[in-house]
């Protein structure tokens, strides 16, 4: 998949019906991940999570950070590898101060994902 693409999805897809859906729909991410991530190649999962990290770090999306963690996450999974893409590890200090102001489990999903990483630290 277009990593531009996965960013339109993302936001008009994802976002716009979580937005409207969530509370009738507790199924809604889950089948996003599945729909969308789980379909990727490594390599697109890889490049996707640049996108994903520019989103991440956006204001106008700060109150979807743990849906977008945990796309992040399926994302990270996804990718098959150890190696940071760029814009994540660019942004990582800007997504952790996001991450401290949200709930534990954004912290958890967070830590997780950085323990893929090998990283312990922002």
């Amino acid at each position: 998949m277009n990593p531009n693409n996965f960013e339109h999805i993302l936001k008009h897809e994802l976002l716009e019906d979580f937005e409207r859906k969530s509370e009738k729909d507790e199924w809604l991410l889950s089948r996003f991940i599945e729909k969308y991530v789980h379909t990727m190649s490594a390599s697109s999962a890889f490049d996707c999570i640049n996108r994903l990290a520019d989103v991440l770090v956006d204001i106008e999306y700060r109150k979807y950070t743990g849906v977008l963690l945990e796309v992040l996450s399926a994302l990270v999974r996804k990718s098959d590898t150890t190696e940071i893409p760029v814009n994540l590890l660019t942004n990582i200090p800007l997504i952790g101060i996001s991450v401290e102001k949200n709930t534990a489990y954004c912290k958890t999903v967070f830590s997780e994902i950085l323990s893929f990483y090998r990283m312990t630290e922002i």
